[in-house]
């Protein structure tokens, strides 16, 4: 009885230690943490926008496209005008572990609309 019980707590404890796939919740693919909906943006290049905050007009904001399908190739740089209207789901980007980095990871978007005006 006793070695029985012995060996059912020595499985128990081997199978309770099997280590977990954790895979981050950042990326393109991951959650969105905000949705942007009609944001005044201005195309700063490199799939990089910057963008007014809607509840602060003077605050700015940046993010990145997770891909360029909606990217015209012909978008000049032009960060005095905001002249884009964006919508989308804004992703965040991962730190890789053990990276030592002073700047703050610029978020991604997935977008939903973009319109040049």
């Amino acid at each position: 009885m006793k070695s029985s019980t012995f060996t059912i707590l020595i499985v128990a404890s081997l199978l309770s230690c099997t280590k977990k796939d954790i895979t981050p919740d950042c990326r393109c693919d991951g959650k969105a943490y905000q949705v942007l909906t009609n944001v005044k943006a201005s195309y700063v290049g490199g799939r990089s926008f910057v963008y007014k905050i809607p509840q602060k007009d003077q605050a700015l904001n940046s993010f990145r496209l997770c891909e360029d399908t909606l990217l015209d190739p012909n978008w000049q740089p032009d960060t005095a005008k905001f002249n884009y209207t964006i919508s989308g789901q804004l992703k965040a980007s991962c730190i890789p572990p053990g990276a030592k980095t002073l700047a703050l990871p610029i978020p991604l978007l997935v977008p939903t609309q973009i319109i040049k005006e």
